[in-house]
């Protein structure tokens, strides 16, 4: 019997640990194409959630409301959540936060800040003992912007409705995320729905593509495919998934601009995106790698910057890059541009010597690399600029380096 209670114990964590891993609390877990202090003095809610993020956290208890064509929401909940000290007697409501001194009456429009007095546009009601107070009215009193959110426009800049309303509250001047300052706006809404309402286990997002699970099951979501419509991922017969993309790739239409491409290896998936402005790939290539050999471990793992690539090769371990120099990377010579990614924990690697250009002759032409056990053999040459035409002359060969183990 004890060692019955302990499976179903030992079973139970499993399932905890399994909800927890996916659980996110506030929208830079899953979201971390903005940072975090980006929400500072944020409200993001939405009718028909009890939900709302507050600086960038998940609470609850907002229960909005809408009234009279005009959102609300519970005095309780700015006292436990807003950070504003609450006073509430015979319907006067006294709110003080950081110097800040608002004062209201139950059934008057008037609101005095500072000792000021405004005029809203509503009067805060009473209802079975909850205080209502209309959120736009206060945000605009304290100069925030206050935005109600049902459609926005797409890449293709074709509407799109979004499955709820989302009303933002933000400071006027500041860097929080709307469409204005936000690439990828559209996943980031996305990011918010999810938090306000359950509705998709996120795993990661940032301004090009949203992967949540679902039944199970991967979908990658990318403005590439009409309509914003989710695609199937860990399914041979995805649109998104190509088994043909050749290990290296150079001066090539490989990609198709805008394009996520998913490429199964043995340890996993490689998904490489390009947004590519010329014939050498000389725009950004970024890669992701995802773990689903157990589907419930699924982790991200964000491999590089964005860079322009030329060559990628996929190896058992890892993934082998290699880059032209950007005109501001001329004179940087302590770096290479050949660069291993490590799958399992992320870490980044330069080989070869530090001011030395790899896999391109002097003509500019790429060069076949090699690797064997364990090793890369490459051409490479010396372009440092203390080095003089002979030595640099006498650099131009195939060099051997080891990957990281």
């Amino acid at each position: 019997m004890k060692r019955f209670f302990l499976l179903v114990a030992i079973s139970l964590f499993c399932l905890l640990s399994y909800k927890m891993a996916f659980a996110a609390d506030n929208i830079t877990a899953i979201f971390p194409a903005i940072p975090a202090e980006n929400y500072a003095n944020s409200l993001i809610l939405s009718t028909d959630s009890n939900k709302a993020i507050v600086d960038g956290q998940l609470k609850t208890g907002a229960n909005v409301k809408m009234r009279n064509g005009m959102v609300w929401l519970p005095l309780r909940f700015i006292s436990e959540n807003l950070g504003w000290q609450v006073n509430y007697t015979q319907g006067s409501i006294f709110l003080e936060q950081n110097r800040q001194k608002i004062q209201m009456q139950i059934g008057s429009a008037d609101i005095l800040l500072n000792g000021q007095t405004k005029k809203m546009a509503a009067a805060p009601y009473e209802e079975n003992g909850t205080v209502w107070i209309p959120l736009r009215a206060v945000g605009e009193t304290l100069n925030k912007q206050v935005d109600w959110l049902e459609n926005f426009q797409t890449y293709y800049s074709e509407p799109y409705k979004l499955p709820h309303n989302l009303i933002f509250m933000y400071d006027k001047n500041s860097d929080f995320p709307t469409e204005a300052n936000t690439s990828g706006i559209d996943h980031f809404y996305d990011c918010c729905l999810s938090l306000l309402y359950n509705e998709k286990n996120i795993i990661f997002a940032n301004k090009y593509i949203t992967i949540f699970l679902n039944d199970n099951q991967l979908f990658l979501q990318d403005l590439y495919y009409a309509d914003f419509e989710p695609q199937l991922l860990n399914n041979g017969g995805s649109p998104i998934i190509n088994p043909n993309i050749p290990d290296i790739i150079d001066k090539s239409s490989t990609f198709t601009n805008g394009v996520c491409f998913w490429q199964e290896t043995p340890n996993g998936w490689l998904m490489r995106r390009n947004e590519s402005n010329g014939w050498d790939l000389r725009g950004c290539t970024t890669l992701y790698y995802l773990d689903n050999k157990n589907i419930r471990q699924a982790h991200w793992r964000f491999l590089t910057e964005e860079i322009n690539f030329a060559a990628i090769q996929v190896l058992t371990n890892g993934v082998l890059t290699l880059h032209h120099f950007d005109n501001e990377d001329v004179w940087d010579y302590n770096k290479t541009n050949l660069t291993y990614y490590d799958f399992a924990t992320g870490t980044k690697h330069q080989l070869g010597t530090p001011g030395y250009f790899y896999g391109f002759d002097v003509a500019g032409t790429f060069q076949q690399w090699q690797i064997e056990n364990n090793k890369v053999t490459i051409f490479g040459y010396d372009r440092r600029m203390e080095t003089t035409e002979q030595q640099k002359q006498a650099s131009y060969m195939q060099y051997t380096f080891s990957l990281p183990e």
